[in-house]
């Protein structure tokens, strides 16, 4: 899937030590590792 993020998506990154995360995008907050 690609294509704009939105509010309400689930998304999944990793961090440099390899560290997987998934977040729910919510306007206005931020995600430190």
């Amino acid at each position: 899937m690609s294509g704009p993020l939105a509010e309400g998506d689930l998304v999944q990154f990793l961090d440099n030590k390899g560290r997987r995360y998934q977040a729910v995008l919510t306007i206005g907050k931020e995600f430190h590792s």
